[in-house]
């Protein structure tokens, strides 16, 4: 508190002490009513609504004294510094005034900041059970933000960067972000705010202090935005540490290549030709010379691999006919979403940078298999009844029905009555269901 008393030296109201001793109170009193009604439309007695806004809002008192402290305790300290400077100085008067207008906008700020701390208090919903009274919470941010000065933690908590937020955010000539913290059990923090989005949001303590400096600080830790995509244990875009920007701890670590893989290919940020390693060399001594700057892609590659999969991906279509049948079928209706749900997670694979041939994406493909063999078997089953009634005057499809019959006496082997044989077992049908379904489209049209 003391570093805030210093920082605030020159800030005052000029009001009477009175008059601001009174709109703190009608402030307090009347938030502190809010509540009151609130719960009385809740149905709560008036004692109990009173004691449950006690509990909610804190003590009136000590947030009293806090604001007031906030208004009226650093103009004490300035008038007798003012009256020793007008005997000495009288020609700084004018300087004086100015400058003393300047301070009361900050200081109505302050208390607009306070004002609005305590609606946010009165917006939450009513905790079940009164809570004991506690003492006003408060953190500090200076420097270079919108918005400086104390700001009252919510029940809920505050981060550094909810703070930041609610501070009107930073200056563009922010450099440094330090947090004091305001306890001696934990460590104090050195931020750059130009990688944010990569920080780890610290929980706020009461009276820590948050200082946003314009001037640079090599000691604030930096990251880096970088994306390592195709056959890597996990494709994807992340924060590093730009010390350990070097290709080989990279693939030697998070991304490490798959057995398929062959080479290493390098797209700069900045532009410029590609670079291009074979894994060998790219996990090497070689590779630790390759440093990796912020936006680089690393594209790890297997051209082989790729030529044995064919690139094409057919989504799945719900025609009329199938969704009529499924209608009907729960277990055809589940088969159909599953069937979709594989389309979205292929696509989301394939755009995390997902090659078409990786071993995720090939499960994938597999596993789409068959369920499509599952759905025409289904149709079949459950047209049944149509169908016999259409091979009665078609030769075709009653030999269709016929083959179908004979593969169903078929006993299955060993692996298809293993759970993990069903696709085996399905794909005995794959042919002739294809082969039914065609022909009952050309017989009803549909």
């Amino acid at each position: 508190m003391s570093r805030v008393f210093l920082r605030s030296l020159f800030v005052f109201d000029s009001r009477p002490v009175a008059e601001i001793e009174a709109e703190v109170r009608d402030e307090l009193d009347a938030h502190l009513a809010m509540i009151e009604d609130e719960l009385l439309a809740q149905g709560l007695s008036p004692q109990q609504a009173r004691v449950q806004a006690l509990a909610r809002f804190g003590d009136p008192a000590r947030i009293a004294l806090e604001a007031r402290t906030i208004k009226l305790g650093d103009r004490i300290m300035l008038q007798r510094i003012n009256l020793a400077l007008l005997v000495v100085f009288g020609a700084a008067v004018i300087f004086l005034l100015v400058q003393n207008h300047r301070i009361n906008t900050r200081s109505v700020a302050t208390l607009e900041q306070v004002s609005a701390s305590l609606v946010a208090l009165q917006n939450r919903e009513p905790a079940p059970q009164a809570a004991p009274a506690s003492p006003a919470k408060l953190v500090y941010i200076e420097g270079a933000v919108r918005s400086p000065g104390p700001y009252l933690i919510p029940p809920g908590g505050f981060t550094l960067k909810q703070l930041i937020s609610a501070a009107g955010g930073l200056k563009d000539g922010a450099q440094t972000i330090y947090l004091d913290s305001g306890g001696d059990d934990r460590m104090n923090v050195i931020l750059s705010p130009s990688n944010m989005e990569a920080w780890y949001d610290y929980k706020l303590q009461p009276d820590d202090v948050v200082t946003v400096s314009e001037r640079p600080d090599p000691r604030a830790p930096h990251r880096i935005h970088v994306s390592v995509q195709g056959y890597v244990n996990h494709p994807c875009d992340d924060w590093i540490e730009s010390s350990g920007a070097v290709l080989a701890k990279l693939l030697n670590g998070k991304w490490k290549p798959d057995k398929r893989a062959t080479r290493v290919v390098i797209r700069r940020a900045g532009g410029g030709p590609e670079e291009s390693f074979t894994v060998a060399e790219a996990l090497s001594q070689q590779g630790l010379t390759v440093r990796i700057n912020a936006g680089d892609v690393i594209h790890v590659l297997s051209p082989e691999a790729d030529a044995e999969v064919p690139s094409e991906w057919r989504r799945f279509v719900r025609t009329p006919r199938l969704m009529e049948l499924a209608r009907g079928s729960r277990e055809l209706m589940y088969a159909i979403e599953q069937r979709e749900a594989y389309d979205n997670e292929y696509e989301s694979l394939i755009k995390r940078g997902f090659p078409i041939a990786h071993g995720r994406v090939e499960s994938i493909r597999k596993s789409v298999g068959g369920m499509e063999l599952q759905i025409a078997a289904l149709q079949v089953v459950l047209l049944k009844d149509r169908l016999m009634e259409l091979a009665q005057s078609d030769q075709e499809l009653r030999d269709l029905l016929e083959r179908r019959a004979e593969i169903e006496r078929t006993p299955p082997t060993s692996m298809e009555s293993d759970e993990r044989g069903a696709f085996s077992f399905l794909s005995r049908y794959a042919e002739v269901d294809r082969a039914i379904l065609a022909r009952y489209e050309e017989l009803t049209g549909k």
